[in-house]
């Protein structure tokens, strides 16, 4: 699974998480604030403060993650053939040894395969034939 695909399936479980809260969590918290009305003002003062204290940072921090993954770029820049003269930034992708690889770190003139920079997205079919 690569990168990308890693993002992408982060995000759709950070909406199905989103949406959950938004069903199932919501209602909930409206019902006890309807009958939080109807107790003194001081037990709803509690009762809000406290749920804020309890719930509202991880809905910040979700709500944070879920920003940032979508402020990330959907695409990579795919620059053709590797060539040893040319740089490669982060999320760039070229074809070498018959496969597709992806710069996870910026780079110039170390062959993909050869070290942490890189990593294989997709692997040549030859090297599937010839087991």
């Amino acid at each position: 699974m690569t990168p990308q695909d890693l993002d992408t399936l982060a995000l759709s479980i950070a909406k199905l998480i989103k949406k959950a809260l938004d069903e199932k969590v919501e209602p909930r918290l409206k019902a006890l604030e309807t009958r939080a009305v109807k107790m003194s003002g001081g037990t709803l003062d509690a009762i809000t403060d406290g749920l804020t204290d309890a719930v509202g940072p991880r809905m910040k921090a979700l709500a944070d993650r879920v920003q940032a993954l979508e402020d990330r770029p959907a695409t990579l820049k795919y620059c053709g053939i590797w060539d040893a003269a040319d740089s490669y930034d982060v999320d760039e992708a070229c074809t070498y040894g018959g496969g597709i690889w992806v710069a996870r770190e910026a780079t110039r003139g170390e062959k993909p395969g050869t070290g942490l920079r890189w990593q294989l997205a997709v692997k040549s079919a030859r090297a599937r034939e010839r087991r």
